[in-house]
C-alpha cells in the first residue's frame, strides 16, 4: 500500500533529523561552553597576574596580562561571529519539536485504523514547518547581527 512508504519514508526522516540535530545541539552546548569558560578562566588569570606584586617582574606580568587580554577579545569575537549559544537554543528547540511530532506520530500509528491521506499530509506539513522555522530564526539571528556590525 503506498501509505506504508509515505510513512515509512517520513518515519526515516523524522529520525536522521533527529539524530542529527541531538548532535549538532550537543556540540554547540559544549562550544558554547568552552568559550565561556575560557574567557572567565583568562580574565580571572589576568586579574590575579595584575594584582601580583613581583619585584623585577612587572613587565613581564604586564605584558603576560596583555596577551591573555588579547585573547580573552579573540574568543569573544568567535563567539560573536558563530553564536554558538543562540545555535545551541535554537537546535534544542527544534529538537523539542521534532519529539514532539514523532511521539504525536508513533501515538497515531497505534491506533488500529488506517492512516488517512490527508492526516499523513498534515505530519509531513509539521516536519517541514519545524524544520522551517528553525531555519527562519536563525537566518534572522544572523540577519540582525550583520545589521548590528
Amino acid at each position: 500500500m503506498q501509505n506504508e512508504k509515505q510513512i515509512q519514508f517520513l518515519k526515516d526522516n523524522l529520525e536522521e533529523a533527529i539524530n542529527s540535530l541531538y548532535k549538532r545541539r550537543k556540540d554547540e552546548e559544549s562550544k558554547a561552553y568552552r568559550l565561556q569558560m575560557s574567557t572567565t578562566i583568562l580574565s580571572s588569570i589576568t586579574t590575579v597576574i595584575l594584582g601580583l606584586k613581583l619585584t623585577g617582574f612587572e613587565e613581564t606580568t604586564r605584558i603576560t596580562a596583555l596577551i591573555i587580554s588579547s585573547l580573552i577579545t579573540i574568543i569573544s569575537a568567535v563567539e560573536t561571529f558563530w553564536s554558538h549559544k543562540k545555535l545551541w537554543r535554537t537546535y534544542a528547540e527544534t529538537l523539542h519539536g521534532l519529539y514532539t511530532l514523532r511521539f504525536d506520530f508513533e501515538f497515531r500509528l497505534l491506533n488500529s485504523e488506517e492512516l488517512k491521506s490527508e492526516e499523513l499530509i498534515h505530519f509531513k506539513n509539521r516536519y517541514q514547518e519545524i524544520l522551517e522555522s528553525s531555519n527562519e530564526k536563525w537566518m534572522k539571528s544572523r540577519a540582525k547581527e550583520e545589521v548590528q556590525k
